[in-house]
């Protein structure tokens, strides 16, 4: 079956994945869709435009993303309604809303009841849990975290007794700082998969303990090239009640009084062993 035009429901905002990285994994049913639409609403319309030349899509394209201010999606939603429309989301790659531009005008529209219509595609986050040798059955997606240091420490800590599997996407100027900072938060011997240009030509996959994937990647310039997918095993649970509370008191104490007296009062509190509670504060006293 050739791609050709579909009849499509109208009014409707069709979210439609696409490649993230090797052109053949774009479904036949997307490449219909983007045919049959009255118009697309791109990311960046100059790189979709390689996507539609691809596929001898030759439809109307137009301008949105998260810069996209709140009149830009109240025209194109009534525009939606008046004619009334089907129209098609893309990213620059992947799957719209999956750290990707969308929410937006999703939101909007189903909240105005127009349909909001999926059309499955890659994901650099289905992908590498896919294949994945990290626990998945349980995991959260954190997505990007913040660029800046210390607002990328702080959100780490939070996660320290996460026991779930945590998914994370990085960019390659980041991504020696980024496995460091996990590294000193949750230890060098927790398990990640590192997932490098999915679906490119130079795929690349780091699997073992964060130490032995952080070594790899810091000693090879070309391994810090490319997007990142990261899973990191979560914290295994039987340890994880004492800790997090031993680490809540200790994240108060230390902004107040100093290590020996913050370690006194939360062993005597928890009942932990000193020796433990000391190597906790140590820690966490870097991380402040």
């Amino acid at each position: 079956m050739e791609s050709s035009i579909i009849e499509l429901e109208k009014p409707a905002i069709y979210v439609v994945g696409t490649p993230i990285g090797n052109l053949s994994d774009f479904s036949l049913r997307g490449q219909q869709v983007l045919k049959s639409v009255d118009f697309i609403l791109a990311e960046d319309t100059r790189k979709s435009a390689l996507l539609l030349q691809r596929y001898k899509v030759k439809n109307q394209m137009f301008s949105y993303h998260d810069f996209s201010d709140a009149t830009r999606v109240e025209e194109i939603l009534r525009t939606i309604f008046e004619k009334p429309a089907a129209v098609a989301l893309v990213t620059d790659s992947g799957t719209p809303l999956i750290s990707d531009p969308g929410f937006a005008i999703v939101k909007k529209g189903s909240q105005k009841g127009v349909p909001v219509i999926p059309i499955p595609g890659p994901s650099a986050l289905i992908a590498c849990l896919s294949v994945s040798d990290v626990p998945i059955d349980r995991f959260i997606f954190e997505g990007f975290l913040p660029s800046k240091d210390s607002a990328r420490v702080s959100h780490l800590r939070k996660l320290m007794h996460e026991s779930r599997s945590m998914v994370f996407y990085e960019a390659p100027h980041r991504i020696v700082k980024f496995l460091e900072s996990v590294g000193n938060i949750m230890g060098v011997d927790r398990r990640v998969l590192v997932a490098r240009e999915m679906t490119k030509l130079y795929e690349t996959l780091y699997r073992g303990s964060l130490s032995e994937v952080l070594t790899t990647i810091s000693k090879n310039p070309l391994a810090k090239k490319g997007e990142f997918t990261i899973i990191v095993e979560g914290r295994a649970q039987d340890t994880n009640e004492l800790e997090k509370e031993i680490d809540s008191f200790l994240a108060i104490l230390l902004e107040k009084v100093d290590v020996k007296t913050s370690v006194q009062l939360v062993s005597k509190i928890t009942n932990a062993k000193r020796n433990i509670v000391y190597k906790r504060a140590l820690m966490l006293k870097k991380l402040l």
